[in-house]
C-alpha cells in the first residue's frame, strides 16, 4: 500500500494526526490526554501542542497526561 494514503491502517475513526488516520487505541489513548476529539483533522507540534488543522485553541498533551496519570 502506498504509504502516503492516509488510510493506511484502514481504523475507520475518522480522526487525523498530522496526516494520518489514528487508530481506535490510539484515539482512546488521544481522549484520554487531550479530551474530547470528534472527527477531524489535527495537527500536533514537536512541542506537545495538539489544534485542529481549521484552527483553534490548542491542547498541550504532554501536560494534559501528566495530569491524566
Amino acid at each position: 500500500m502506498d504509504p502516503r494514503c492516509s488510510r493506511q491502517n484502514g481504523a475507520g475513526t475518522g480522526v487525523f494526526l498530522n496526516g494520518r488516520e489514528v487508530s481506535t487505541a490510539e484515539l482512546e489513548h488521544l481522549r484520554h490526554v487531550g479530551g474530547a476529539m470528534p472527527p477531524g483533522r489535527y495537527e500536533l507540534a514537536a512541542d506537545g501542542h495538539m489544534y485542529p488543522e481549521e484552527g483553534g485553541l490548542p491542547v498541550h498533551v504532554f501536560t494534559r497526561a501528566s495530569y491524566a496519570a
